[in-house]
């Protein structure tokens, strides 16, 4: 890290938040997800204090956006009285851990926190109102555009899940208007009122399917609602191949290698009433991929890797990134 700091020309704490958050920001993209920080309207006051005393301008009140990419600051939202109460009793719900730097007076930071700060809480500075005189929540989604459309091209424009959390209290034009989202960057037309009408009664019942000509609406037990395109690589045949001592798997634009000195091994799908060898008995393949929730289109086209003709780990992350492969039972190298 010293080394990396002298090359960007910042302090050594500038560039671990850097590195921190491009690590952060990597992960939440490649689950198509979000982060979460800790920081508050007091952290705000202090960071405006820091910019303003190495001469900033007006543009400096608008640091700690409460979104930014894929970060989301939720204690930016607690008044001041609400988040001194929650620091009070936080800490007999979880350890918190204190850096060490953060009591160093030789950093400015921590002056304007120990020295500065508490004489503007004394004189009753609201800290929150001071945050949300220059910010604006309401241009915060969940669905932005912008980032339908990061997804898809990570994706290669074939499919989409929603999690229930994102559309379970929605109204129904809410409702239609995502999906109507989501279709239009899979470069679909809006759903047919009476087809949506058909699809939300069908949730409301727990599971629910639409085709069309070109794509798969679902929602099955897990509750997620997921948009296939029809030609997606997610229902091509797994490709594999021997390199000397080295298996090789291609499916859905991923691949995945694996060492063999025997060359016992192989890709297929499951077979009916197949079982996998767990460390206490058998277990149906059929059984595993109802645990883990795995659509019913996608559970004959799930890789399976195989090892003298018997199942020894489902490829579970091969279809989606966020998921691990079951169970983690030889080496892998990506």
């Amino acid at each position: 890290m010293p080394n990396l700091a002298n090359r960007l020309s910042k302090g050594l704490e500038e560039t671990g938040r850097l590195v921190r958050y491009k690590i952060l920001e990597k992960i939440s993209n490649q689950l198509s997800g979000y982060y979460v920080t800790g920081h508050h309207c007091f952290d705000y006051g202090e960071s405006i204090l820091m910019h303003l005393t190495r001469g900033a301008g007006a543009g400096s009140f608008h640091t700690l956006q409460p979104n930014k990419g894929r970060r989301f600051l939720p204690l930016v939202f607690l008044e001041d009285a609400e988040l001194l109460k929650m620091y009070d009793f936080l800490p007999s719900l979880y350890p918190i851990f204190e850096d060490d730097s953060n009591v160093d007076i030789g950093f400015k930071r921590n002056r304007i926190r120990a020295e500065i700060l508490p004489l503007l809480i004394k004189e009753n500075m609201d800290f929150h109102k001071f945050y949300w005189n220059f910010h604006e929540w309401e241009s915060f989604s969940f669905f932005d555009e912008r980032e339908l459309n990061e997804q898809i091209i990570k994706r290669k424009s074939e499919w989409f899940q929603i999690p229930k959390q994102n559309y379970e209290h929605l109204t129904k034009q809410q409702l239609k208007g995502i999906l109507d989202s989501y279709l239009s960057i899979l470069n679909f037309p809006p759903l047919y009122k009476n087809a949506f009408e058909n699809f939300r009664e069908q949730l409301g019942h727990g599971r629910a399917h639409l085709e069309s000509n070109g794509y798969f609406l679902l929602r099955e037990q897990s509750e997620c609602i997921y948009i296939f395109r029809k030609d997606s690589a997610v229902f091509k045949s797994v490709e594999s191949f021997w390199n000397e001592n080295i298996f090789t798997a291609k499916w859905n634009h991923q691949i995945r290698t694996f060492e063999s000195a025997e060359k016992d091994l192989m890709i297929r799908i499951q077979s009916p009433g197949e079982k996998m060898q767990m460390k206490y008995g058998k277990k149906e393949v059929s059984e595993i991929f109802r645990e883990w929730k795995i659509p019913l289109l996608l559970r004959n086209h799930i890789p399976i890797l195989y090892k003298k003709n018997l199942p020894i780990r489902i490829l579970f992350s091969m279809f989606d990134p966020s998921l691990s492969d079951f169970p983690k039972a030889i080496s892998e190298s990506q």
